[in-house]
């Protein structure tokens, strides 16, 4: 696993084994490697636009809801308010001029 620093993406090859439960419980057992892999996770997570992973974390209360009660057409208003933003166009940019974002909230 390793971050993408200048893009803030978390690239995960084929040979890298995904372990669930490494970002919600830090155990006392870690190692220095592992401790480290945790870390570098979590740096790559919060490296990404703010917006971005709001509207991630919106859809997913969404979807831990009763099948009845999601609402599909708030789901869709988040990722339209993440394409209509204007750090969705600092991120475009940022891509096209091999630069690392600079991400308001905006």
């Amino acid at each position: 696993m390793s971050i993408d620093r200048p893009a803030g993406r978390l690239a995960i090859d084929g040979g890298t084994p995904v372990r669930a439960t490494f970002l919600p419980f830090h155990q006392p057992s870690m190692g220095p490697e592992e401790e480290a892999e945790v870390l570098d996770t979590c740096a790559g997570i919060a490296a990404n636009a703010p917006l971005t992973m709001r509207t991630a974390k919106r859809i997913v209360r969404e979807l831990l809801k009763a099948p009845a009660s999601f609402d599909e057409a708030a789901c869709k208003d988040f990722v339209r308010e993440c394409f209509d933003s204007d750090d969705y166009k600092e991120g475009r940019r940022a891509f096209m001029e091999k630069r690392t974002p600079a991400f308001k909230g905006r």
